[in-house]
């Protein structure tokens, strides 16, 4: 962008640096705001004028609002928020940050103890002998991380000036088995009508590519000839590489419906929930005529969950369900957990028919695991 003053460089989010000096942007929906700044402006200050700027464009119950207080916790909180660029990040942040501002938004933080926020951070835990409580171990955990992020960036303190990092940690909920059996992703998919909605969900399944990649794929990323689609490097959770994945042959046919559809630019997340639960309803009310027992409660992503547990059922590589789904092992694990009774009784089964006599007849497959879904939370 070039402008009077010659060319302007942004060198965060909202700020620019051109010759003279500094420029910050605020916008909020329509509404746009800019103030310059004097080189050698601390960027706290900046930031500060945005958040107050941000508070009051944006309109709550249609009325503007207000700056937040300076120096409390709450004017704390948006002057953190506006240093997260990343998205995905962003909204866990907000999330989090939010609810201890619900606490503390009126106080300076300098006089917040660590039995204040320990306090509150009980109060928040959701246990068998307190089920009304607000959040579980996992998102408690969010929370307290969260809170050291913000007395990190803010302060550039280490973790020894840092309250947060005293906060205790809290159980998780050990992983549960997602997947659902090959003939009932199917049988929804089917029941679905053709739609953007429905590629969708056909890529998720026997692709494994989540909604949020599939919005950012670009027709030449995917070579359908040579059964292969291309990834930019992925930033979310531990990140991985750019890189180019092999399809399957349910791949293929579920990116050539993707392209017939014309579903670039991927569809709204509301959209694909709202067309997978009806497709999970027309198949129940198929099953409830034939006297087959319902399918219990589901989401679209538990479908990628599918996938990644197939991969490791059918390979029991760890590596290459973690490689095809895009993720950590550590993630991996998660998401193949109810494939692991499978590969122990095939283990079993492979151990079983080394020792057998030669004139034994070979063991029978293992039978099918019973549904494993998990119901979604409410």
């Amino acid at each position: 962008m070039v402008t009077a003053r010659g060319k302007r460089t942004l060198i965060s989010d909202g700020l620019y640096s051109d010759a003279i000096g500094l420029s910050a942007v605020v916008k909020v929906g329509k509404r746009q705001k800019e103030k310059r700044f004097p080189k050698g402006t601390p960027i706290k200050e900046i930031r500060e004028w945005q958040t107050n700027m941000r508070a009051a464009l944006t309109k709550k119950r249609g009325k503007a609002r207000g700056p937040v207080g300076r120096g409390t916790f709450a004017s704390d909180v948006e002057r953190f928020l506006a240093t997260v660029t990343k998205r995905p990040s962003y909204g866990s942040a907000q999330a989090c940050l939010n609810a201890w501002a619900e606490a503390f938004g009126d106080r300076r933080r300098s006089t917040i103890t660590l039995a204040d926020y320990q306090a509150v951070m009980d109060g928040w835990q959701r246990t068998e002998d307190h089920p009304d409580g607000r959040y579980s171990g996992s998102m408690l955990n969010h929370c307290k991380d969260w809170l050291v992020e913000l007395y990190r960036t803010l302060d550039e303190c280490e973790d020894a000036d840092n309250v947060a990092t005293k906060l205790r940690r809290h159980a998780q909920a050990p992983p549960e088995p997602r997947a659902i059996p090959d003939d009932i992703v199917d049988e929804i998919l089917d029941a679905m009508l053709p739609s953007k909605a429905r590629a969708c969900c056909k890529v998720l399944a026997h692709v494994g590519m989540p909604p949020a990649r599939q919005r950012r794929l670009k027709p030449t990323q995917l070579d359908l000839k040579n059964k292969t689609v291309f990834l930019v490097r992925r930033r979310k959770g531990g990140g991985t590489e750019e890189k180019t994945f092999p399809l399957t042959a349910k791949g293929v046919a579920a990116f050539e419906e993707f392209v017939a559809m014309n579903a670039w630019g991927g569809v709204k997340k509301e959209s694909i929930y709202t067309s997978f639960l009806r497709g999970v309803g027309a198949a129940n009310r198929a099953r409830a005529k034939a006297g087959l027992p319902l399918i219990p409660p589901l989401r679209p992503y538990d479908l990628r969950h599918t996938f990644g547990a197939k991969v490791y059922r059918k390979t029991g590589d760890l590596g290459a369900a973690a490689a095809l789904l895009d993720v950590t092992l550590e993630t991996a694990k998660r998401y193949t957990l109810s494939a692991v009774p499978v590969r122990l009784a095939k283990a079993v089964e492979a151990l079983d028919d080394e020792t057998a006599p030669a004139t034994e007849s070979k063991p029978k497959e293992p039978a099918k695991p019973a549904l494993q879904i998990v119901s979604r939370r409410r």
